[in-house]
């Protein structure tokens, strides 16, 4: 993925969250691996302890 420096990251968060949430509905027992270049240091829908999106 990636997401433009000049983006709203709140609203790339939110679509990729959106996006992780749709996969794991249909492929429930598959583990998902995102790469890319964000132009952040951190992604909260990833980091955010005890989150399903782990």
């Amino acid at each position: 993925m990636y997401i433009l420096p000049s983006a709203i990251f709140a609203i790339s968060d939110q679509l990729l969250k959106c996006t992780i949430i749709d996969l794991q509905r249909e492929n429930a027992r598959t583990y998902f691996l995102v790469v890319g270049d964000i132009n952040r240091d951190r992604l909260n829908v990833i980091e955010k302890k005890g989150s399903k999106i782990l």
